[in-house]
């Protein structure tokens, strides 16, 4: 792997140097990682087996006594999701075009695709951002040194002038590599460790229960790849904003006639870039977070039972012997209420008696007096009295 891999060496470009060791090592890193999680010996086949033994066991059994809710026409899709699993926890060449690749070389390849008709000053720089901040990186340094040495070796750097545009300078240089080389090696990094224990997490896929796991880890691998996809993009409409200011330095410095104002201005586009890496990481964490690979399934909502009368038997007219059924009934209970008062042992004497007496009976008498059925097309018993019972 060391072999494979180049050094990081600063006579080739610090920036240049990083990004392509990180990203070797990344890759070995993450392939290693898998052929040794994957290998015949490794307990995680023997584990993964077990796994989709007992995954075709709970379908089978959820098939044949249709518990859960298994419908036959699932199983096309579950026959996917099995053969996926083990096409990612099988195949290093798989995995690697359709995770590891898509994770570290697709977010160069969109945003090199978005900034490509960048026209202008700096479209040279920022055409290849690579080499673009490469170069960038090394006029900084050189119009640092140049402003130090134009400033002497007692010059403080509060005091203004070029000592000032020196230090300015210096810690331009150092916010452009950490923003740019660093937030990049960070996510290439990440993309090689979450890949080298993919295996692991794929395989957590088929189970319900430990789905959350699967999804949290390519939460995880979204952010590794979302933060360097708006990192490229600020990168080179950073190189296209400071080209101008760098042509202007390099101008200078060759000239001997160095202007503070230019490098200030040139720091604080830079400090300015950098905040803006801040933010793009910040925004792909908050895009990975909102993916959702199924949401719960809700119960189906609960119709409340419809009351009898809305019951359709109870819709339909009730005839004229029905309605005077109902009259008879409901005149037979309120005698019968009538008769438990009259019959109570309680004495006719108490004044309060009668009153009640009297309120109970007009009450079941009002009862009787109701209509029998309020719908449409059936009368009242009022009108069923008046027309003769006909």
């Amino acid at each position: 792997m060391t072999a494979a891999c180049p050094l990081v060496d600063a006579d080739t470009g610090a920036i240049r140097g990083v990004l392509n060791a990180v990203d070797c090592y990344a890759r070995h890193f993450a392939q290693s990682g898998y052929e040794r999680l994957t290998a015949s010996q490794s307990p995680f086949q023997l584990w993964l087996t077990t796994l989709l033994v007992i995954y075709v066991a709970v379908l089978g059994y959820r098939m044949l006594f249709g518990a859960g809710g298994q419908r036959a026409s699932e199983l096309p899709l579950t026959g996917l999701k099995i053969g996926a699993v083990l096409a990612l926890t099988a195949n290093w060449a798989t995995f690697q075009t359709l995770v590891f690749d898509l994770a570290s070389r697709a977010p160069i390849e969109i945003a090199r695709l978005a900034t490509a008709p960048s026209g202008g000053l700096g479209a040279g720089l920022a055409r290849d951002p690579v080499n673009g901040l490469q170069i960038a990186y090394d006029q900084i340094r050189l119009a640092a040194a140049a402003f130090g040495q134009a400033a002497g070796p007692q010059a403080a750097a509060h005091a203004g002038g070029e000592a000032a545009a020196a230090a300015a300078l210096w810690s331009a240089d150092q916010a452009l590599f950490m923003s740019t080389a660093g937030l990049f090696s960070v996510a290439i990094a990440a993309v090689g460790v979450l890949t080298a224990v993919g295996p692991v997490f794929i395989a957590l896929y088929l189970f319900a229960g430990t789905r959350g796991l699967f999804v949290g880890w390519v939460r995880a691998l979204l952010v590794a790849a979302l933060a360097p996809l708006a990192g490229w993009m600020a990168a080179s409409l950073m190189l296209v904003v400071i080209a101008p200011n760098l042509a202007e330095l390099a101008r200078q410095r060759m000239s001997g006639l160095l202007d503070a104002d230019t490098a200030a201005v040139t720091a604080s586009v830079i400090f300015v870039f950098a905040a803006v890496q801040v933010g793009a990481l910040a925004a792909g964490a908050l895009i990975a977070v909102s993916f959702r690979l199924d949401r719960a399934r809700r119960p189906a909502p609960q119709v409340a039972s419809r009351p009898l009368q809305d019951d359709p038997a109870s819709l339909a007219p009730v005839s004229r012997a029905g309605q005077l059924a109902q009259f008879l009934r409901r005149a037979e209970a309120g005698a019968m209420v009538n008769a438990s008062f009259s019959s109570s042992t309680r004495p006719q004497s108490d004044p309060a008696w009668p009153a009640a007496g009297a309120a109970l009976a007009a009450r079941s008498n009002g009862w009787a007096s109701v209509q029998v059925v309020r719908r449409p097309g059936v009368r009242s018993r009022d009108a069923f009295l008046g027309s003769g019972g006909r």
